[in-house]
């Protein structure tokens, strides 16, 4: 038995409340054995597990193998390459979320390390909230508040300081995501502030603590995935709309970045759709 909630009306209540979730499945059960990655941050809550079956999550990119087991939690930041391999055995609240600092630039990156630890109380809060409160919008903003406690509890150390970032950069996060797609080159985004390319690169991945490169791939997925998920739109049209050469290319980028191919993460994405 599946059970979830994917509900389009909570999650634009709980955007309103300034944390954006792009995913939120209750009390979820399935089977699920994949390696791939993800643009945003996962944060799992295991409340049950019979023991019958072994679910587990293993670390590509990071060493680490967790087992899941009831009264956990598990956080895997955005980029990780992980090997999930997901039981009925076991019952779960999922968060898919995005805790941005810029436009398109995550607090949590592949940079930042997994972790699992006692869940006990945050299941305790989640089943409470979920069960008292009735209006959307305060279940949101309780959600909300759970979820930022645990931000605060587990801040990536490396985030310790304020970015202290120039103007002329602070604008381009917004600029990318507006107008970037795959015919942007480092060089295009140098010249919007006036450096070389390898001046520019060395400075952007100093003050956001990533390149260049792999920032506009992020903005890129999302574009991508938020064109696939439309059950009408083909390959071949995101590819044109996108400046992807061809589909071809489009579909070794999907790869590369998830992990899955193209048609097992199109069939993700229409049969769990969220706000990408």
């Amino acid at each position: 038995m599946k059970r979830y909630v994917d509900d389009k009306t909570f999650l634009k209540q709980f955007n309103l409340s300034n944390t954006t979730v792009l995913h939120f499945l209750r009390k979820e059960q399935m089977s699920f054995h994949q390696i791939c990655s993800f643009p945003y941050n996962i944060l799992v809550l295991v409340y049950h597990s019979d023991g019958s079956r072994i679910s587990y999550m293993n670390g590509k990119s990071q060493d680490f193998h967790f087992p899941l087991e009831a009264g956990h939690f598990y956080f895997i930041p955005a980029g990780h390459s992980v090997e999930y391999n997901l039981q009925p055995d076991i019952q779960y609240y999922t968060f898919h979320i995005g805790f941005e600092v810029y436009p398109g630039l995550d607090l949590y990156s592949s940079q930042t390390p997994c972790i699992c630890g006692d869940g006990t109380a945050l299941i305790r809060e989640m089943d409470r909230i979920w069960q008292q409160e009735e209006n959307l919008l305060r279940k949101a903003c309780a959600i909300r508040l759970l979820l930022l406690q645990f931000f605060l509890d587990h801040w990536p150390e490396q985030k310790n300081q304020a970015w202290n970032i120039p103007e002329h950069f602070q604008t381009l996060p917004a600029l990318m995501q507006k107008e970037c797609d795959a015919s942007w080159t480092i060089a295009r985004l140098a010249d919007k502030v006036g450096l070389s390319p390898d001046v520019f690169t060395r400075k952007f991945r100093t003050f956001f603590g990533i390149t260049p490169k792999k920032y506009m791939e992020n903005i890129l997925m999302r574009k991508v995935s938020t064109l696939l998920s439309r059950k009408k739109t083909t390959l071949r049209a995101v590819a044109n709309e996108l400046h992807f050469s061809s589909e071809f290319y489009l579909s070794r980028f999907i790869r590369k970045n998830t992990g899955i191919p193209v048609p097992q993460f199109r069939k993700q994405l229409q049969q769990y759709p969220g706000e990408w």
